[in-house]
């Protein structure tokens, strides 16, 4: 009988080993990942759920290395667990990435490896992603291994590309915390902010310095913005101006309906074409 035992007790080992070592080879693989246009808004829902999936496989494992009775159970709800793990790998459009607390590379996805051109596992984060030789001066370790979720834009040294980061701490069965980081490429978002504000700009700077007088109007025809040629025309400051109506500034009644069907018109016609207004 305790022979039998003992063999059991064995096979039960070893068939635990085995699994440990399928989940440590499918966590150190190259994941292929397909790009499926995620929102950034997915991030975090994503995020929860990768954190509880990897809560759900080391638990797991432990119950297996106590030699639990419910082992074909468990290994099913594994083999389920990395199934889904896997999918939602797969379909992240962008890069992650987990390190420990002393900033070492855990785990990578392919995504991720074809950036850096190499598996870094084991090397120092701020070296490979963005091949520095001391920790990110905008580093969010330090909040994220006490527990806080940290978003965050982030422009890398390495390639000169933007960033959007969400930061989030798991926590190991056997108290140790690591970081994964969920990554975006907003580069394109970011050129389309600056052209913008360029494009606000130079607006700015024609309405500012024109030598006509140019003003907005609500429909109503209160005004919203006049440049200076306005104000010069009109002799007000633009703290007196900013909410009068414009039939104010006109003295005769008939000047007054002109203006307010001139107005009504141009309001129609932008309207028409699609325009702000």
């Amino acid at each position: 009988m305790r022979n039998q035992y003992a063999k059991a007790k064995d096979h039960l080992i070893n068939e635990w080993v085995e699994l440990r070592q399928r989940i440590t080879k499918l966590q150190t693989s190259e994941i292929q990942v397909q790009q499926v246009g995620e929102e950034i808004k997915k991030l975090d829902g994503n995020m929860e759920r990768l954190i509880n999936l990897i809560g759900q496989f080391e638990t797991s494992d432990k119950e297996l290395e106590n030699g639990t009775t419910e082992q074909a159970k468990e290994e099913e709800a594994l083999r389920t667990s990395l199934a889904e793990y896997d999918a939602i790998i797969e379909a992240f459009d962008g890069s992650i990435y987990i390190c420990s607390n002393d900033y070492k590379v855990e785990f990578m996805n392919e995504r991720f490896i074809q950036r850096t051109g190499y598996n870094p596992i084991g090397q120092e984060c701020y070296k490979a992603l963005h091949n520095l030789d001391l920790i990110c001066p905008w580093c969010v370790n330090e909040k994220v291994f006490q527990g806080e979720t940290v978003r965050r834009e982030v422009l890398s040294p390495k390639d000169n590309r933007w960033y959007y980061t969400v930061n989030t701490p798991i926590r190991h069965p056997d108290g140790r915390i690591s970081k994964m980081a969920m990554i975006q490429d907003i580069t394109e978002r970011k050129k389309i902010e600056e052209a913008l504000r360029e494009s606000e700009k130079r607006y700015h700077t024609l309405f500012e310095e024109s030598r006509d007088a140019i003003y907005i109007t609500t429909r109503e025809g209160r005004f919203v913005d006049l440049n200076q040629a306005g104000l010069t025309l009109f002799g007000f400051t633009k703290q007196e101006i900013i909410g009068m109506n414009i039939r104010e500034i006109y003295v005769h009644a008939s000047d007054q309906q002109n203006l307010c069907a001139l107005s009504y018109k141009d309001f129609d016609l932008m309207s028409s074409l699609g325009l702000p207004h």
